[in-house]
């Protein structure tokens, strides 16, 4: 073969033949052939020819040949579906282990419509006071991992969810707390929930709700397991409980407003596996109690309410438990007299301190006022703003203990989040010492409900429901300053969750 007619020089190369022909062959190379950088050959056949001549006409990379493109494409495949099935033993591992594997938020919520300044009404919350619609504390399974809660909520039919997680990571996902077999209960109101120590079990949480009855009923998470019965303990009530329990205490104590409007009171004794019957404390309220338990070497109970006084309704009150008694039969009221709507707030921070909250029922506004040892109670004042869910109380400072549903952290700082009227986002102002921060800073966000949420390590983390009843989340860090800092996206945590407050027959 010449120079011309191909590039390379080998005297054992075919030559190539010119004429045409309409018959093409494909042969294996020879030995010789083997040699050179060609695998394989395509050859044409001269007219009429009925085998493949020994001429060639096209050189063909092997990939170019039929063969060998099956030969891929069939690889491919079988690549692929190595993969994939690896992927599904792996995937089924971890849902084996979703009771220890986190599970992932998905997406941010649906931001406000900032460019309509009178938006149309998106939440419950703009027709009266949102309360909080999510119950979190400490996780008391044995198997929990580190700083994990417990979440509870009022699913929209009527049953009580819960869910596990730790701020950062989801350990499971929302479940129903279980019913016996015979039972067919509904429950009425927004869970309450706490988590105590018991005598021989270990910590136990026990979680409450009222029926469609009216009655409230418990059930309890002892070692990981639920009781079999929700216990009915009666009562008649128009509001969910409010129930806290003393650290070391081994006991807890409920709090609620009766069908005729009084302050009812159960007491839980651990060492004595029973509950107290309800007592009733005179007085008319407009509002579900709120609790905070204070400490102290008695366990102290700090017990806010709005109640009618001569001629004026919605006036806020507090009246203060030792552990076996009031201090005072009579109700203590801070002056000058103002009218509150919604519910209370109360965060001890400690048995010689507890601060109170309040939302004004003609400007919105929210009110503050506290009680000290020393000093007794505070005049109460007004620190601006407008919103429409009750607050909630974090205390932030360096040593950080969670108590009833506020956030507290330490002993010289409290912050406060509620939702503001019309814009439905998230709004935060802090306490250190004596002195409040001046400005109302926005956390953003959607609100259907009042703010839940915890602190851990320095972290603050808010819950919320969204208006299709998805609860929703973000967390910051608390530093020295007024103003939080680093916050997170607000994300959605997922839940067909009820964002319809119980009140019955209140006003």
């Amino acid at each position: 073969m010449s120079s011309q007619q191909h590039s390379f020089h080998d005297e054992n190369l075919p030559e190539v033949v010119t004429e045409d022909s309409p018959e093409v062959y494909l042969r294996q190379p020879t030995h010789a052939e083997k040699q050179t950088i060609f695998p394989y050959y395509l050859y044409k056949a001269s007219a009429g020819s009925q085998s493949a001549p020994s001429a060639v006409t096209t050189l063909i990379p092997w990939w170019r040949h039929p063969r060998s493109l099956w030969l891929i494409i069939l690889t491919v495949f079988l690549a692929m579906g190595t993969a994939v099935a690896v992927l599904a033993v792996l995937l089924a591992k971890q849902l084996s282990r979703a009771d220890v594997m986190p599970i992932f938020p998905s997406s941010m919520p649906e931001p406000p419509d900032d460019s309509n300044p009178d938006p149309k009404p998106s939440t419950t919350c703009r027709h009266t006071l949102c309360t909080s619609m999510i119950t979190i504390v400490d996780d008391t399974t044995p198997s929990s991992p580190p700083n994990s809660k417990l979440f509870f909520a009022l699913a929209k039919d009527s049953t009580i969810l819960t869910r596990r997680g730790d701020g950062t990571s989801w350990f499971t996902d929302w479940t129903s707390v279980p019913l016996p077999d015979t039972a067919n209960l509904k429950f009425l109101s927004q869970p309450s929930a706490v988590s105590y120590q018991t005598n021989s079990d270990g910590p136990a949480t026990t979680v409450l709700a009222i029926d469609s009855n009216q009655n409230l009923r418990s059930k309890t998470l002892r070692k990981g397991t639920w009781d079999t019965e929700w216990i009915n303990l009666r009562g008649g009530h128009t509001t969910p409980v409010s129930v806290c329990s003393n650290p070391g205490s081994r006991s807890f104590d409920i709090w609620s407003t009766g069908t005729d409007r009084a302050l009812l009171h159960m007491h839980w004794n651990d060492s004595m596996s029973q509950y107290t019957p309800w007592m009733s404390e005179t007085g008319t309220l407009t509002s579900a109690p709120f609790a905070s338990c204070a400490g102290g070497d008695r366990g102290s109970i700090q017990v806010a309410l709005l109640g009618a006084y001569i001629e004026l309704p919605y006036t806020s009150f507090i009246k203060r438990w030792d552990g076996r008694k009031f201090k005072s039969e009579q109700f203590q009221e801070p002056t000058p007299r103002v009218q509150l709507t919604g519910d209370p707030v109360a965060v001890s921070l400690g048995p010689d301190r507890t601060d109170y909250f309040g939302i004004g029922k003609d400007d919105f506004a929210l009110y503050h006022f506290s009680w000290t040892a020393d000093a007794g109670l505070s005049s109460i004042r007004s620190l601006g703003g407008r919103f429409e869910s009750i607050p909630l109380a974090l205390v932030g400072g360096k040593d950080m203990v969670d108590i009833a549903d506020m956030l507290v952290v330490g002993k010289d700082r409290v912050d406060v989040l509620v939702v503001g009227k019309d814009d439905d986002r998230l709004k935060h102002k802090a306490l250190i010492g004596s002195t409040w921060g001046k400005e109302w800073n926005d956390l953003g966000g959607r609100f259907n409900s009042a703010p839940s949420g915890f602190v851990k390590d320095g972290k603050a983390f808010v819950y919320g429901l969204s208006n299709n009843g998805s609860m929703f989340h973000a967390s910051w860090t608390v530093g020295i300053g007024y103003e939080w800092s680093d916050g997170s996206p607000w994300v959605i945590d997922g839940g067909n969750l009820t964002t319809e407050g119980f009140r019955k027959g209140m006003s």
